[in-house]
């Protein structure tokens, strides 16, 4: 569900690329270093963009250096190192596990269950860590999982489940910026959501499955209800980051929030009218 949130490299300067990469590397080292090496096979670029987002809000000092790892034997990456790079490698450790439940629950996949076996021991020690968020992160899965057996697609309610998990991760502490995170991470969550509902809808439909955008795709121009509802949600989820006092890599930030999170699903969109195109001759 997730890898929607990256940015448009194509607008990023060479420095601001490589400066994006050190928080990537940054939350894969701390997997690795604090857990084991499997588990980091899970990151996206999600985790890491929440990681720079709360290092400029929190100004964090850039700990961290360079090293070579599987992925750059030849060259040696910068990585950057904090509480809130760990924060957010535990975060992507416990949506990793919890979407393995899932999937074990939905379809008994063989690939989940060896990723949750060697996912348990580290969770175990994160749920201790943020009980809270494992509950909510839990029961908001498997009240996902529910709504989305039911035979009446409720879409709104599945956006408002989704919404509230990621809100929650977003939150790194009880603070006074806490009900803005709360409300940048709950926009995001619910346009990713909705954003892999459209990637999915073709397949969905094909094999008679669930796909909560399916009373809107089958109106005439339900095509472009699905691209407002994207827009409206990724508008509220850039209103409320700019809420936030962010310096250090606003560039970068911005450059996901307005372009970044549109580069997976214009290749998506496009991808679907060339096939209606050639469908259609």
């Amino acid at each position: 569900m997730f890898g929607y949130v990256i940015a448009d490299k194509t607008r990023l300067t060479k420095d601001e690329i490589a400066r994006y990469r050190s928080f990537y590397c940054g939350v894969c080292i701390s997997i690795g270093k604090r857990y084991s090496q499997l588990p980091r096979l899970t990151l996206s670029y999600d985790m890491p963009f929440l990681a720079m987002l709360l290092t400029s809000l929190y100004e964090k000092k850039d700990e961290g250096g360079q090293l070579r790892c599987v992925h750059h034997l030849m060259q040696k990456q910068h990585f950057i190192s904090n509480e809130i790079i760990d924060y957010c490698a535990d975060m992507n450790l416990l949506l990793a596990y919890y979407k393995c439940i899932d999937d074990i629950n939905d379809d008994n996949s063989l690939s989940a269950r060896f990723l949750k076996s060697r996912l348990e021991k580290p969770v175990s020690v994160i749920k201790q860590k943020y009980p809270k968020k494992s509950e909510v992160i839990h029961k908001g899965l498997e009240a996902l999982s529910k709504l989305e057996r039911e035979s009446f697609c409720n879409l709104d309610a599945c956006l408002k489940t989704f919404g509230n998990i990621l809100g929650e991760i977003f939150v790194f502490s009880d603070d006074n910026w806490a009900k803005t995170l709360y409300n940048t991470g709950n926009a995001l969550g619910e346009f990713i959501y909705a954003c892999d509902a459209y990637e999915d809808y073709d397949s969905d439909i094909k094999k008679g499955s669930f796909n909560p955008l399916h009373e809107i795709m089958k109106e005439k121009d339900g095509e472009d209800q699905a691209v407002r509802l994207l827009n409206m949600l990724m508008g509220r989820c850039a209103m409320e980051a700019d809420k936030l006092p962010l310096e250090q890599d606003i560039s970068i930030i911005n450059n996901i929030l307005y372009h970044g999170v549109w580069v997976r699903f214009n290749l998506i969109r496009y991808k679907k009218t060339k096939g209606k195109e050639r469908a259609a001759v």
